[in-house]
């Protein structure tokens, strides 16, 4: 139950038929105590590609970013857990659409719960 922790966590949202966003993360848990209940603090390193097909534009763009939070860990036993963190995230893409350079911003703030199992 003590220790600093390294997480993968792929994602894919469909908005419609319109864009898909799939994703990799991965982030690094530093333990504010080392008890059942702990507290942390979450940094990590996102990758991520987006497709865009509406009204005739085809966009494929990825992008890399980063996010920044905390949250509280659980341990249910030795190695099965629960977090609830808050997180904020950032992605940049830039694109050409039509010869002109476009940047899409992607930022704001997530609560996220999760499940993991520590090997």
């Amino acid at each position: 139950m003590n220790g600093f922790q390294l997480d993968f966590a792929p994602r894919f949202v469909e908005i419609e038929d319109t864009s898909k966003i799939t994703m990799f993360q991965f982030a690094f848990d530093i333990p504010l105590s080392f008890n059942e209940t702990q507290p942390f603090i979450e940094i990590g390193a996102q990758y991520a590609n987006m497709e865009i097909k509406t009204y005739g534009l085809s966009i494929s763009e990825s992008a890399f970013g980063y996010f920044v939070g905390g949250g509280i860990k659980h341990y249910i036993s030795n190695n099965l857990f629960i977090k609830v963190m808050l997180l904020y995230n950032t992605l940049d893409f830039d694109t050409k659409i039509y010869g002109y350079d476009f940047n899409m911003n992607t930022s704001g703030f997530e609560l996220t719960t999760s499940i993991g199992y520590r090997f």
